[in-house]
C-alpha cells in the first residue's frame, strides 16, 4: 500500500488537471520539486489560518479592554479631554463593528484581514492628535450625525416609545398572571 506522501507525489506527476499541472510548471520555473511547494503552500495556509484566529482574540482585546479601562480612567480623572478622546474612540469602534457587519463576510477572505483591522484598531486608539478614530470622527461621521441628527432622534425616540409599550405589555400580562 503506498503512503499519503507517494499517492500525492504520483497524482501531482500523472494528473493532468489544472492543479497537477500548475504545480509541475512552478516547480519547472522555482527548480522546487513540487511536493515541496505543496507542502510549503499548506504550511503556510495552516500557519495563516492559526495566526488569523490569534489575531483576531488579540483584537478583541486589545480593541475592547484596554480602551475599556482607559475609559474607566478619563471618566475618574478630572480632565475633559481624556473623556472627549475615550468618547470619539467609541463613538468609531461602534461605527466601525456594525459596518464590519456587513463586510466581514467577504474581507474576512482576504489574506491578513485580520492583521490590517488590528493595525488599525491599534491607530484608531494610539495617543496621539491623528489618530484614525480623531480622523474619522472629525472628517466623516462627525458631519454625518450633525446632519442626520433629528432624524436619528426621531427614530430612536419612536423605537423608545414601541420599547417602553411592548415592556409595559409584557408587566401587565405578567402581573395577570400572578393574580
Amino acid at each position: 500500500a503506498a503512503t499519503e506522501e507517494e499517492k500525492l507525489s504520483q497524482y501531482l506527476r500523472t494528473s493532468q488537471d489544472p492543479f497537477a499541472q500548475a504545480m509541475a510548471k512552478a516547480e519547472a520555473a522555482t527548480g522546487v520539486q513540487r511536493e515541496r511547494i505543496v507542502y510549503g503552500a499548506a504550511a503556510v495556509l495552516i500557519a495563516m489560518l492559526v495566526l488569523e484566529n490569534a489575531l483576531l482574540f488579540i483584537g478583541h482585546v486589545i480593541s475592547c479592554a484596554y480602551p475599556a479601562y482607559m475609559s474607566f480612567k478619563a471618566i475618574e480623572s478630572t480632565t475633559k479631554s481624556d473623556d472627549t478622546q475615550w468618547l470619539i474612540y467609541w463613538v468609531v469602534f461602534a461605527t466601525f463593528n456594525l459596518c464590519e457587519v456587513f463586510v466581514d463576510m467577504i474581507l474576512f477572505w482576504f489574506p491578513l484581514y485580520h492583521t490590517f483591522k488590528l493595525a488599525f484598531l491599534i491607530w484608531c486608539l494610539a495617543p496621539m492628535e491623528h489618530n484614525a478614530s480623531n480622523l474619522l470622527y472629525e472628517r466623516v461621521l462627525r458631519k454625518f450625525f450633525m446632519k442626520h441628527e433629528a432624524h436619528i432622534d426621531a427614530h430612536l425616540n419612536r423605537m423608545g416609545q414601541r420599547v417602553q409599550a411592548a415592556a409595559g405589555d409584557v408587566a401587565d400580562t405578567l402581573a395577570g398572571k400572578q393574580q
